[in-house]
């Protein structure tokens, strides 16, 4: 077990229970090719981009099923997807150049209806995208957009189409995340790379990963890095708002190769294994946490909150009763 709930905002957020390794869903279908990435939307549907030798594809996996429905194509080399807070779907098509999106009408995707939504008419302080790599959408409904070739990352402002500089001066940006206070994380070559909001730039160094790839954030402000070398999902917790990188574990295996990385509001994984044509999901959340043998301090009084936390990957030894702080 890896998991805390932590209550950094007035209210809890995420899984109190998280168990790792979780339980392991395979998506498959005939039509995948070459699998990309992997997002997930606030209502937990999935979507996968495939480059289908060229042919770009982006499916979707509702909620709740496992079979992969074709949603859009036409894309060339789409490199990762994101949605916005109206479910509004975005694709990064790479070697287009460009930014497309399918509009969400009435809570549905409407592929008919996609457009471009940053061609080679926007610019960002003079620059045009070449090569856009991850997406990622900050709680002011902004659009992050990582650049491999030009070693940056722009904005988007969705509400009114104001471009930004956010990063420049990198080394093959890929995978990219934004918190739900508007921190940057970029995987940069081989590094993990996070940006506070009015604060100086940070490293996470991390020992047991080669060749990080893709990232999230889960509610507690820990960071996921996958390892596309070893196929490894590493954890980093947050322990008392700080990132520890020396209480780093890795929470799931899988297949060499493996890339790209999403996390649904309860804390549930998603990856992709390009080589195997499939999704992986991980159910490594729970509601609640039952004790075999009950806890027993000794004492009686009125119910009490526990709280069980675990930093890192220590075997629980010792539990104390108190009183709610959420």
């Amino acid at each position: 077990m890896t998991g805390v709930q932590t209550c950094a905002l007035p209210i809890c957020q995420g899984a109190m229970v998280t168990l790792d390794p979780g339980v392991v869903t395979t998506y498959t279908s005939s039509s995948f090719s070459q699998p990309a990435s992997v997002s997930v939307d606030g209502s937990g549907n999935l979507f996968v981009s495939d480059w289908n030798s060229g042919a770009g594809e982006v499916f979707e996996i509702a909620a709740g099923s496992t079979t992969p429905v074709l949603l859009a194509s036409g894309f060339s080399a789409p490199t990762s997807t994101a949605s916005d807070a109206n479910g509004n779907l975005y694709v990064a098509d790479s070697l287009n150049n460009q930014i497309v999106e399918i509009p969400n009408v009435n809570g549905v995707l409407v592929p008919a209806s996609k457009t471009v939504l940053v061609s080679d008419a926007v610019t960002f302080s003079g620059t045009k995208l070449s090569s856009p790599y991850g997406l990622a959408v900050g709680p002011d409904g902004v659009l992050y957009i990582s650049d491999f070739s030009l070693g940056s990352v722009f904005t988007y402002n969705l509400s009114d189409g104001l471009t930004g500089v956010r990063v420049k001066g990198l080394s093959g940006p890929e995978g990219i995340a934004v918190d739900a206070v508007g921190t940057l994380y970029v995987v940069n070559t081989g590094s993990v790379l996070v940006y506070p909001v009015g604060g100086a730039v940070t490293t996470l160094t991390l020992t047991n990963v080669t060749s990080p790839d893709a990232l999230a954030v889960d509610p507690s402000g820990s960071v996921l890095v996958v390892d596309q070398t070893t196929g490894d999902i590493v954890r980093i917790p947050n322990e008392s708002g700080t990132l520890t990188t020396a209480d780093a574990v890795v929470v799931e295996s899988n297949p060499t190769g493996t890339t790209s990385l999403a996390l649904d509001v309860a804390g549930d994984l998603y990856t992709i294994n390009p080589g195997g044509e499939a999704v992986y999901g991980f159910q490594r959340t729970a509601a609640a946490l039952t004790f075999a043998t009950p806890v027993d301090d000794g004492s009686s009084s009125s119910p009490l909150t526990l709280y069980v936390a675990d930093a890192g990957n220590v075997a629980l030894s010792t539990l104390a009763t108190s009183t709610p702080t959420c």
